[in-house]
């Protein structure tokens, strides 16, 4: 697709200036797409929203401004650019206030307009028989032009435009991604190698031990949506929490608890000379705001609280906990997001998939046990308001993971009217693509039990309307440091658990021959 037409400004390719520094430089900075689309310039009123607020400049810029400083400043300091995928044209004076609020290294593209017309076959039947303009298939269009900019950047960011990222969340993902391909790299050299199969014992049936490299091959990091409760006495939380206690108590790892391989001489959580604190989600890292000014009046706390940090979109009763690789001091023990089956079917599907502990079993009490509730049941699928990628991973889902393609063309059958069908916005923009397994990517997406590093998967959804327009449902919003809680909780009857199978010397089934 070629996007410099009139609908778009464009900035020079930087494709021959890549091409010749990245043969010669080791200590070139990451390169960073950040891509934001948004559908209006000003607000409808709907979804808790003020009609005919600027939504521009009230929303769009200061995110986009507490997002690419946070990138580009100590100690990240990413070349980061940035895509405007605009459901309306934008005139130039609009343009220069973005631009005002961005480093003068940071290039601005925009594709104005960029909502496609189409026979809409989801509409009624009225407009499945006219050309009309879709505005929820605007939330697609940031594939082209990934698809066009895939060997330029090493790094995607791709999210809505009240979606808060910071530096942070982008070198932890990163971070995750190596690792998780460094176990990877390192499963497949096992399978090679009969005799450590034998000796290392995978499993998918199991909460940990090691792991396939198709199983790894479909794990990356996930993030959750948060907001921060803007006037507690108006706007509630859920009243009473699930039976799964909230335990804030985290070991104090030490250098002498570590050893060379990364593994903790410690091998349960709860032995004697293990030492605990108490731990709470930080909310700098994604919540702090250098500027309220910019924002809608009121919107957006400067400072707020880990108290006031809530999410909404899963709960503890259907999440499960899991330890990775032994040999992985990074990652540790990790939470299972929802929503992901491997797609592939028989054989194929048994080496990918894995299990976890049900958060569901950390709880003393005998009463009102819920049952565990479905893998794919959209009530806790966890949608992400966006995504992120390296290149890499971008190039495997594109071409190995996802059923079809990840990026265009969208062919059949994978695809109906070349991706126009009934599709909804979370499906390319929210991620769900990415987490989904019917005609989607069967993905497994994980989030890290260090307390510190909890952190950097939490996201800040910085319109706050949830607790507005969903008070009505607020059972289902949970404080976030009750949610990191009872996660820690299941962890630690999870640790037990597999103290106690080790013991008995169950092992688990070998799902390699």
């Amino acid at each position: 697709l070629e996007l410099n037409d009139s609908n778009t400004t464009a900035v020079p390719s930087r494709k021959e200036e890549n091409n010749q520094t990245r043969t010669t430089k080791t200590d070139e900075p990451t390169r960073v797409l950040y891509i934001m689309t948004t559908v209006r310039e000003f607000n409808t009123g709907r979804r808790a929203t003020t009609r005919g607020s600027d939504r521009l400049t009230q929303t769009v810029i200061p995110v986009l401004r507490e997002s690419v400083q946070s990138m580009v400043k100590d100690p990240f300091n990413y070349r980061v650019d940035v895509y405007l995928v605009l459901g309306f044209p934008l005139n130039p004076e609009r343009v220069k206030e973005i631009k005002s609020v961005l480093p003068p290294q940071t290039n601005l593209r925009l594709w104005n307009d960029a909502a496609q017309y189409a026979y809409d076959i989801g509409g009624s039947e009225k407009l499945q028989k006219q050309l009309t303009e879709i505005n929820r298939l605007l939330a697609r269009q940031h594939r082209f032009i990934i698809r066009d900019e895939l060997l330029n950047y090493d790094m995607f960011v791709v999210f809505e435009d009240d979606m808060i990222i910071k530096g942070d969340h982008v070198h932890h993902y990163m971070e995750m991604s190596t690792e998780i391909f460094r176990l990877r790299d390192r499963a497949r050299r096992m399978e090679q190698d009969r005799s450590n199969l034998e000796r290392e014992n995978p499993s998918n049936g199991l909460f940990y031990g090691e792991m396939t490299a198709a199983q790894l091959s479909r794990t990356i990091p996930g993030f959750i949506r948060v907001e921060a409760l803007l006037n507690e006495e108006k706007f509630k939380t859920q009243d009473v929490l699930s039976s799964v206690p909230v335990d804030l108590m985290f070991p104090i790892m030490s250098n002498d608890d570590v050893m060379d391989n990364g593994k903790s001489n410690n091998t349960t959580l709860g032995v004697k000379n293990m030492s605990y604190a108490k731990k709470t989600v930080n909310p700098e890292t994604c919540c702090y705001v250098n500027s309220t000014n910019l924002f809608e009046k009121g919107s957006v706390p400067l400072r707020p609280t880990s108290d006031q940090l809530f999410m909404w979109e899963t709960s503890i009763e259907a999440l499960g906990v899991r330890e990775m690789p032994l040999n992985s001091s990074l990652l540790g023990w990790v939470m299972l997001q929802r929503g992901s089956q491997p797609w592939r079917s028989g054989r194929d599907k048994a080496a990918a998939d894995y299990g976890d502990y049900w958060a569901g079993k950390a709880t003393t009490s005998t009463d009102n046990v819920p049952q565990r509730p479905h893998t794919i049941d959209p009530q806790y699928i966890n949608n992400q308001g966006g995504w992120m990628a390296t290149q890499q991973q971008l190039i495997e889902w594109d071409t190995e993971q996802c059923a079809g393609s990840f990026l265009p063309p969208f062919d059949q059958p994978t695809y109906t009217l070349d991706g126009l069908d009934k599709r909804n916005v979370e499906y390319y923009s929210g991620g769900l693509q990415l987490a989904q397994t019917k005609n989607s990517c069967g993905l497994q997406r994980i989030v890290s039990l260090d307390p510190d590093k909890f952190s950097k998967h939490l996201l800040y959804h910085s319109s706050n309307n949830k607790q507005r327009s969903h008070q009505n449902r607020r059972d289902r919003f949970v404080r976030i440091n009750h949610f990191l809680g009872q996660l820690n909780a299941a962890r630690k009857y999870a640790t037990r658990a597999k103290a106690k199978e080790i013991k008995n010397k169950k092992t688990p089934k070998k799902i390699w021959s």
